[in-house]
């Protein structure tokens, strides 16, 4: 399968000529790999048990077709205690992956419990938040362009002083997210289709925004 795959095969034998199938839980969303995809890759490999965020209303539209391939565990709002009673046998699984940001973290601190190798919850937040992402980077030494966090209860005023310093062309974008959703490309302060100061509303998903320049 994929190699961003990591499972630890079980090793228990269903009969005395073939091994049990390793079964590897999928972290599964909209602007995934498609179905047809994984499924055709994993056909010799492992089962599979699809995790979903029911939240997204995309999701109605494929939870019947993961199910024809594996059972389908929604997290929606599940805490990590949550998530670990649902993966008990015999649903537990023997490994771990996912192909977008959202629960990331969530996936880290379960695989962790699980003691399945996975991404640790440090990385897993680093890799789904960009500001935190750009503030590990520029620890590690490496050379990162100029990043502003604008927070939910900044002012206009706050904004207009900061957008001062800001050096063009900058990019307007959610701090997390993925698919490059809501990023708004502005080549100057008075350039044509210039950003508003509060152009969205954070969002519970979305979080604060980043201004990174350059």
């Amino acid at each position: 399968m994929n190699a961003n795959i990591w499972l630890e095969v079980r090793g228990t034998m269903t009969s005395t000529s073939s091994k049990k199938r390793p079964l590897v839980a999928v972290g599964y969303g909209p602007r995934c790999v498609p179905v047809m995809q994984l499924t055709e890759a994993a056909a010799n490999v492992c089962d599979l048990l699809w995790l979903i965020d029911g939240s997204f209303p995309e999701m109605d539209q494929v939870t019947e077709l993961l199910n024809r391939f594996g059972p389908v565990v929604n997290v929606s709002e599940h805490s990590v205690g949550q998530i670990l009673k649902e993966l008990s046998s015999p649903y537990r699984p023997d490994g771990f992956v996912t192909y977008l940001d959202a629960n990331m973290a969530t996936y880290a601190a379960v695989a962790e419990a699980l003691s399945l190798p996975f991404h640790s919850v440090d990385t897993a937040a680093a890799l789904t938040d960009k500001a935190r992402q750009r503030r590990v980077l520029a620890s590690a030494g490496l050379a990162m362009p100029y990043c502003y966090e604008i927070a939910p209860d900044q002012s206009a005023h706050d904004l207009t002083v900061k957008d001062s310093g800001v050096s063009w062309p900058a990019v307007l974008k959610p701090r997390s997210a993925q698919g490059s959703p809501l990023h708004l490309f502005r080549e100057g302060r008075d350039s044509p289709g210039s950003v508003p100061h509060r152009p969205w509303t954070p969002s519970t998903r979305n979080g604060s925004r980043g201004l990174p320049s350059g």
